[in-house]
């Protein structure tokens, strides 16, 4: 049985002060480095449908979280949703991407 006397534990608890301190801050760094780049790829996937697809994509928005991309808005029909999700998922960074959340036009919508 190991018995550490009160000085030592106190020591021991000091010396492990500064490691917790570096590992606290590097979680913290890593959580703000996720933020950060998640952000740059909403905006590169933001880009490349914009780029690739033009007017078909201007009331499309993204989201990524995670290397995750959700596509939200409006497309004029199935298959621009179709091309916008392939797009989005071409983008290095992004694992899968989602257009579940995007809503089409139906014919007697364009009238409007």
């Amino acid at each position: 049985m190991l018995r550490l006397s009160k000085i030592s534990a106190g020591r021991a608890a000091w010396a492990a002060g500064p490691a917790l301190l570096f590992a606290f801050a590097m979680l913290m760094a890593s959580s703000s480095f996720a933020q950060s780049t998640d952000a740059q790829r909403t905006a590169a996937a933001q880009e490349a449908l914009h780029s690739q697809m033009g007017d078909a994509a201007k009331d499309l928005t993204v989201r990524v979280a995670g290397g995750d991309a959700s596509l939200s808005g409006w497309a004029y029909a199935p298959k621009d949703v179709r091309e916008a999700t392939y797009i989005v998922s071409k983008v290095p960074g992004i694992a899968h991407a989602y257009g579940a959340a995007v809503q089409t036009w139906t014919a007697t919508d364009h009238s409007l």
